[in-house]
């Protein structure tokens, strides 16, 4: 899975005003929808209710980053995107 240099993780999110009734915990696999696809991630810290900050598998700690519910789904919701 290849990010392109160009593009760059938005800025990180701030709680859902609207939590998912889903609650992630520290070391949830989960995926993480950027840029209109889903990539495989885990929870490496939940610093409010409806916030979770994640690490994409396969990147370096510059790309990990808070999400809010409506971008963070269990792993094995639905297929991940397949890698461009």
């Amino acid at each position: 899975m290849h990010v392109p240099a160009a593009l760059s993780l938005p800025a990180a999110a701030t709680a859902d005003p609207h939590p998912s009734p889903v609650a992630f915990r520290v070391g949830d696999l989960v995926d993480v929808e950027w840029q209109g696809r889903w990539y495989p991630a885990s929870v490496i810290a939940v610093p409010e209710p409806g916030a979770f900050t994640i690490h994409y598998d396969g990147y370096g700690a510059e790309w990990d980053e808070t999400v809010g519910s409506a971008r963070i789904r269990a792993r094995d919701a639905e297929a991940v995107d397949p890698a461009p």
